[in-house]
């Protein structure tokens, strides 16, 4: 991945019987469950049983259709085993299911007449309504399976992990949240999608001459299947109907991805560490796909004139990723680093191309250089810790998503980009009842090169999603001790500057917005419960 990764640990079987439990109730009809039960089986073997569902009310309301929307109706449910019948050997299987029933909003609410003519222009309907002729939804259902194994060997730690999941998803998704009008059109699409992947990973985490080597070496297999049924209702003014009309795309993608992979940390005194890793990656998509028009003499993008029919294409791309970094510990309580690594982000295809040219050819991979300087250090008595870093980031082929002939979305290779600022986050305990907490990230990110043969040139341009200022502030304070326990309270504030959402900087954009949080919480002296409000 160009952006890293984010390694997502899910709590595991423990020996000791214990168990929480946690309800959260709310306005718009919020209702919150959390639990989990989690101890001993046998000597060897433990289990853990979580259960989490979440509800909500929608907050939107679509004027079309007189609904409610952006409401939450999700559940999820995980049982886990752990065996461990000795020191050497941990063993975890792991079996999820979640489900999820919510509706949504559009994606683009254009409030702008002067854009294609006044075509998606529509009147404000506030920041809390749209005027959508249908209405968004998702409904998912999600189940998976993990295995993961730990073995001790005199050469190291084996660990192999094994993970199979499967997603059914419908969804429907009215792209610009109009009515259709004599003046505006609107394009709606209802998605079938049924996915499975299967990976495996080992890897042998070692350490040799007393630690001063160690690091890890490993192989990462993997496999996914799409099948994609996209109908594409294309809806245009009540004067001029007969230029839209209904499409299908019918699209099957099989992914195969192998990976080797190495780091290794070498101490070269007692305060400076060497860490040198590598990445090599093959992966190969292939893709069946049909594009048909089902009514209707030009539904854009697919018209009778270049629909297609069982086309069969594939490709294939390899990259090697490496990374240097050297960290300085000139005491126990500093270290500073500083870091070079590259990413790669793999090509792929077109979910609704206009034609047989554009179904063929897939976009290119992404890649990215990064380079990191930073400090992290805290006081001796752990009262004060502080973290900086800037940053630098290099982009090649970066893939952007844009709107085309305002009538569809089409990923391509359009830019070049340089992504450059700084982060920094601190903790002050300043006593046992009060703790300051905050961080700051500014973000210079833009668009250095733009090309694409069917959109202007966004040269210059902030990249999407990427505010230039974010602040938190948090403040923690024991406020009452009593015999039956202690009241706490917590209040936070963040603030976000203007967020562009489209590489043009001008059609949709997200004011600066800032967002308070205060809690009041009481817990038990012996904290096995607690109440927060």
């Amino acid at each position: 991945a160009t952006g890293g990764v984010v390694n997502l640990v899910t709590n595991q079987p423990e020996f000791t019987r214990s168990g929480q439990l946690s309800l959260t109730a709310g306005n718009l009809d919020r209702v919150n469950v959390r639990a989990h039960l989690t101890g001993d089986i046998s000597d060897s073997w433990a289990g853990r049983l979580s259960f989490s569902s979440i509800s909500r009310d929608g907050f939107i309301a679509n004027r079309e259709t007189g609904n409610d929307l952006s409401d939450e109706n999700r559940e999820s449910i995980r049982a886990s085993l752990r065996y461990k019948p000795n020191e050497r050997l941990d063993a975890r299987l792991s079996i999820d299911a979640s489900r999820e029933r919510e509706t949504g909003a559009p994606r683009d609410i254009v409030e702008d007449g002067t854009f294609n003519g006044g075509i998606h222009a529509i009147t404000d309907p506030g920041p809390r309504a749209i005027n959508a002729p249908v209405d968004p939804f998702i409904d998912r259902d999600i189940r998976g399976l993990t295995l993961q194994a730990d073995y001790q060997l005199p050469l190291g730690l084996l660990t192999s992990v094994t993970a199979y999941r499967e997603t059914d998803a419908d969804w429907q998704h009215p792209f610009f949240g109009n009515p259709v009008t004599s003046t505006t059109i609107e394009s709606t699409s209802i998605n079938e999608e049924v996915y499975e992947q299967l990976s495996e990973e080992l890897r042998l985490s070692f350490a040799r001459d007393d630690g001063r080597i160690s690091g890890l070496v490993g192989i990462f297999a993997f496999r996914a299947d799409i099948d994609r049924l996209v109908t594409l209702n294309q809806q245009f003014s009540a004067f001029l109907p007969f230029l839209g009309g209904i499409a299908h795309y019918d699209q099957r993608i099989e992914t195969r991805s192998l990976a080797i992979f190495s780091e290794a940390d070498f101490k070269l005194g007692n305060d400076l560490t060497l860490t040198i890793g590598g990445r090599y990656s093959v992966e190969k998509k292939k893709q069946e796909h049909s594009g048909t028009v089902l009514l209707g003499p030009s539904p854009p993008p697919l018209s009778p004139l270049n629909q297609f029919k069982d086309l069969q294409t594939d490709d294939r791309w390899t990259a090697f990723t490496p990374k240097i970094s050297v960290a300085w510990k000139p005491s126990s309580e500093v270290m500073i680093y500083g870091m070079a690594a590259k990413g790669f982000k793999s090509g792929g295809y077109q979910g609704i191309p206009p034609d047989v040219h554009a179904a063929m050819t897939p976009f290119d991979p992404e890649y990215i250089w990064n380079y990191e300087l930073g400090l992290k250090m805290f006081s001796s008595n752990q009262r004060f810790k502080l973290n900086a870093a800037v940053f630098h980031m290099d982009y090649e082929d970066l893939q952007v998503a844009e709107l085309i002939a305002g009538e569809r979305i089409v990923i391509g290779n359009a830019a070049e980009a340089e992504s450059k600022g700084l982060e920094l986050e601190f903790e002050l305990k300043v006593s046992s009842r009060l703790q300051l907490t905050g961080s700051y990230s500014y973000l210079d990110a833009r668009f250095t090169e733009f090309a694409s043969g069917a959109t202007d040139d966004n040269s210059g341009n902030r990249l999407p999603m990427a505010p230039r200022h974010k602040v938190f502030l948090g403040l923690d304070v024991g406020l009452l001790t009593l015999p039956q326990g202690s009241l706490e309270m917590h209040v936070d504030w963040n603030r976000q500057s203007t967020t562009y959402l489209e590489p043009a900087n001008s059609l949709e954009v997200q004011g600066n917005y800032s967002v308070w949080n205060a809690r009041l919480t009481f817990v038990s002296t012996d904290r096995d419960w607690e109440l927060s409000a």
